[in-house]
């Protein structure tokens, strides 16, 4: 079946295709949210992973800065860049963190302790 675009019939059709094409997409809009809130519900985390840095790699790294070691060397005692290392040193010193994570368990990940004290 040819429809012809230019006449009444064509554009009344056109206009029909558009609004059920509209329709469905808002629908799948719809499901995909209450999709993404179910997973959020069951405890899915979306995003990039955060870096894999122990509260023991944490400390170390804080002593070595107030030791007055470089962030080159700093980064060569952990797993992580040196963006991600400033990062997690500044929010421990500036949140008076360092002896609150010296009590922590030093194989538990970092970001977990600095999310629950709000450090980071």
């Amino acid at each position: 079946m040819s429809v012809e675009w230019a006449t009444d019939e064509g554009r009344l059709v056109a206009c029909v295709v558009g609004a059920l094409a509209e329709y469905e997409r808002r629908q799948i809009a719809k499901r995909v949210s209450a999709g993404i809130r179910k997973a959020q519900a069951n405890g899915v985390r979306f995003g990039r992973s955060r870096a894999a840095l122990s509260v023991g790699e944490l400390l170390g790294a804080v002593q070595a800065r107030e030791d007055g070691a470089s962030w080159a060397e700093v980064v060569g005692l952990t797993s992580v860049s040196v963006s991600t290392i400033r990062r997690a040193v500044g929010a421990v010193i500036a949140a008076g963190l360092v002896k609150k994570l010296s009590e922590t368990d030093p194989d538990l990940p970092a970001a977990s302790v600095l999310d629950d004290a709000g450090g980071g």
